[in-house]
């Protein structure tokens, strides 16, 4: 046993010794590597044999996260990889005679790179942010591969906020390289999003990949090549939903209470009033938050102009209906036409009882002013025979006056059997007094006949209001339902001419 242990310790010292000399040939082969192939390489020069070759380009765009949607300012903000790969006829070599070395990783500015750039930058910033080192393969491969943030300019299509969708487009093209020298292809038919983190707002649909060429006016014989990525997002309406289109909706509905208060609340115009500042502010709020543009007017801000437009139309039929319930008999009285349309047709046409309502209105006047019914009899009745009686009296005085007979006999052979002249005198001062009463109660009965004539017509101008508030309750709810259902139905077609 103790003579195994000198071999045992041989071999370990054989075996680190064979390991050290493996690991210090590979590291001297890729040294190697890098003298023979930098020694006299000339990373300004495209790598080319000839003049006239084209170097191609595979560009392939990786997302990995959509971070901002600039509605305001229209600008689209993604976080991204770039891979590109290119061959370089100097950079090979072959594997068996360096340790079956396939790849080295060097620093990138040793080697000639294409000058692509993002042709649409918003933020000024063109150059890619070039990475610390790039992948070489024996066969002249070159791989370069750098992560970057872009800000891309994207046309905002708010025509049906918030439930749009927008086609944004990334370019990437060579700065001063044409198509003659080099060209860039795409490695995928779109977007790689292997890698990709959702967004709280916004959904990625699809994307689509593809190459143009742009031609200068300084140099039309010399194209260069543009790859463009469309990305095709849709918003996730659920913030929106719920903090603006909720509101709008309840603007709407409170709009149509304006309607149901009666004119004798006293707050149909503050109410109407209130709603439509609030409708002003929202406007406001949303008009914030969208681009200032004059090719569409959006979806929502169509629906809350409408409310606007619905809240203003409130104020006016509020106005005219107050104006209706406090008309007096002395301004207008209602025509024949007024009462056949307004208290005739519409009330059926509404399902309306007007009936009540008016002996509602009557009763109420009555209560209000405890005139009893039975004392327009009894004052009538008295008026005429009191007038009948003074009437009888005067025709009596004026026959005996006639026929020349002294006034004392004409009192003691009248009618009424006076025994004496100052009996009779008196007679003539209590007929006197129940003339001038009748004459009060006369005038008293007329005066409240004549209210009451007015108080019918006041009711039925109240009767009046209420119909036109009910006929414009119908109105606007069937302008919101029509104009919600318009938008809903445009809203549909959008997304299939979308899809």
């Amino acid at each position: 046993m103790s003579s195994d242990i000198p071999v045992l310790v041989t071999m370990l010292c054989l075996y680190f010794t064979m390991k050290g000399l493996v690991v210090h040939s590979y590291v001297m082969d890729e040294k190697r590597i890098h003298n023979e192939l930098f020694y006299d390489y000339d990373k300004f020069t495209r790598p080319v044999k000839n003049y006239t070759d084209v170097i191609e380009v595979e560009f392939t765009l990786s997302l990995s996260q959509i971070l901002d949607v600039d509605e305001k300012n229209q600008i689209l903000r993604t976080s991204c990889w770039l891979e590109q790969i290119w061959y370089d006829y100097q950079l090979e070599w072959d594997p068996t005679i360096y340790s079956n070395i396939t790849t080295i990783i060097v620093p990138y500015d040793w080697v000639w790179r294409p000058d692509i750039v993002l042709d649409n930058s918003a933020n000024g910033e063109y150059q890619i942010p070039p990475p610390q080192y790039i992948t070489i393969q024996y066969d002249g491969l070159v791989y370069y591969s750098p992560p970057a943030i872009f800000m891309t300019p994207c046309t905002m299509d708010i025509e049906y906020f918030p439930l749009d969708i927008q086609t944004c487009n990334i370019k990437f093209g060579t700065w001063e390289y044409t198509s003659a020298q080099v060209v860039v292809v795409g490695g995928q038919s779109d977007i790689v999003i292997e890698k990709y983190t959702n967004n709280t707002e916004w959904d990625f649909l699809h994307s689509e990949a593809y190459t143009s060429e742009e031609v200068l006016e300084c140099c039309p014989d010399e194209p260069f090549t543009l790859m463009v990525y469309k990305l095709v997002l849709k918003r996730r309406p659920l913030y929106y939903s719920v903090n603006i289109t909720a509101m709008c909706l309840l603007l709407s509905a409170l709009t149509l209470l304006v309607f149901c208060l009666p004119p004798d609340s006293g707050e149909k115009i503050s109410f109407s009033m209130s709603l439509l500042i609030a409708s002003s502010v929202f406007n406001l709020m949303v008009a914030d938050i969208m681009p200032a543009t004059s090719e569409t007017v959006p979806m929502l801000l169509r629906y809350l102009l409408f409310n606007t437009f619905l809240v203003a139309m409130s104020i006016c039929v509020s106005v005219l209906v107050l104006h209706l319930h406090h008309q007096t008999p002395y301004q207008r009285r209602i025509g024949r036409w007024q009462r056949k349309l307004f208290l005739d047709f519409l009330p059926k046409l509404l399902c309306m009882d007007l009936k009540n309502k008016l002996e509602a209105y009557l009763e109420t006047d009555k209560e209000t002013h405890h005139v009893p019914r039975q004392y327009y009899s009894s004052s009538t009745s008295l008026n005429h025979s009191t007038h009948d009686t003074s009437t009888d009296f005067n025709n009596h005085v004026n026959n005996h006056q006639q026929k020349g007979e002294p006034q004392s006999t004409r009192f003691r052979r009248n009618s009424y059997n006076c025994n004496t002249a100052n009996q009779c005198e008196d007679n003539v001062d209590i007929l006197n007094t129940i003339k001038d009463l009748s004459k009060h109660c006369f005038h008293f009965t007329t005066k409240l006949e004549r209210d009451r004539h007015e108080k019918h017509i006041l009711a039925e101008w109240k009767c009046v209001a209420i119909v036109v508030d009910r006929m414009f309750v119908w109105i606007a709810s069937l302008s919101f339902i029509v104009a919600s259902t318009t938008i809903i139905s445009q809203r549909g077609t959008y997304t299939i001419d979308k899809h």
